[in-house]
């Protein structure tokens, strides 16, 4: 069954919201044989609450499932994905107007480059969906590289990312567009998250 939300839901959101349930021929064998499960913490930096959690399952067949939970519920309740905050924006938010920021596509190359002492920040919507001016609006104060994954999708979210934050959440602070907005040529892959 296809399925696609243009409020930026996932699969597993609208067939909860549906009363439907996913089932496939792998799915059995997945429940079997899970690998581990990670759960990220979405933080409103103002409040300093969890907006909503991020939960990845990464399989032992090297495929992954992702779903989120909030308030007890494993679904957001009626909040688009583009409102999710930034993954790490909590820590972030601290550090000194300027400072450069890497915005990553998801939480995991997010994580690798925080261990490593790269100030980042990680979109947690997917790559089909861009975060809104809200949440792009806290990458204003800092030199801002986009560093997208080795994948079409993940180049085309940053592509995204990037004309959102030029064309909506900055156009009052800068009259010709933020300069200090780069793109990362080299994408992200396993072996950089594993350096």
């Amino acid at each position: 069954m296809l399925l696609h939300c243009f409020a930026g839901c996932s699969y597993d959101e609208i067939l909860v919201s549906l009363g439907l349930e996913h089932r496939s021929q792998t799915a059995a064998l997945k429940q079997s044989s899970p690998g581990t499960t990670t759960d990220y913490d979405l933080i409103d930096p103002e409040t300093a609450q969890v907006v909503a959690t991020h939960r990845r399952i990464d399989y032992r067949d090297d495929t992954k499932t992702f779903f989120y939970l909030r308030d007890g519920k494993f679904n957001l309740d009626g909040l688009p994905t583009s409102a999710l905050p930034l993954y790490g924006m909590s820590e972030a938010i601290g550090a000194p107007a300027g400072t450069t920021i890497v915005f990553t596509e998801g939480e995991k190359p997010r994580d690798a480059l925080t261990a490593r002492g790269v100030l980042s920040v990680g979109s947690a919507c997917g790559a089909s969906v861009t975060p809104d001016n809200a949440q792009l609006r806290f990458l204003e104060r800092f030199r801002v590289i986009l560093w997208p994954d080795n994948d079409d999708a993940g180049r085309d979210h940053m592509k995204e990312t990037h004309r959102g934050c030029v064309n909506s959440a900055w156009r009052s602070s800068c009259s010709s567009g933020p300069t200090h907005l780069t793109v990362e040529t080299q994408p992200i892959s396993k072996a950089t998250m594993t350096l």
